[in-house]
């Protein structure tokens, strides 16, 4: 018997986890930013957030003063807000819980994905 497939990425109302970091080249920390959103065809982002990772910006691996100047616009601004990490994967964790998405992508995910895990396994 085939296993019918209940959701489809086609499906207007599917939702997505679309997460987005910057990292560090030199340590692969999540140094600059994490952002997540959940998404749907029908609606675009229902909600999205980004923020510093607080205990990394302690010693911050700059891109250039013009990208730390773009953060801390985004931080005045409320674009982005500055947390610990264990906070931000706990929101995270709360916005899986009340949307349920179906999927979880990243712009880079082969990359993404696994210094997140590295992250949360320290």
């Amino acid at each position: 018997m085939p296993i019918k497939r209940t959701t489809s990425i086609y499906n207007a109302k599917t939702p997505f986890l679309i997460v987005d970091i910057e990292t560090a080249k030199a340590s692969n920390k999540i140094i600059n930013d994490i952002s997540f959103g959940i998404w749907t065809r029908e609606q675009g982002f229902i909600g999205k957030v980004g923020y510093l990772v607080e205990e990394n910006r302690k010693h911050p691996v700059f891109y250039g003063q013009s990208k730390e100047e773009l953060y801390t616009e985004y931080v005045k601004q409320g674009i982005y807000h500055v947390k610990p990490f264990i906070e931000i994967m706990d929101i995270m964790d709360r916005i899986i819980t009340k949307y349920n998405p179906v999927f979880a992508t990243a712009y880079n995910s082969g990359f993404d994905f696994p210094r997140i895990r590295q992250e949360c396994d320290k």
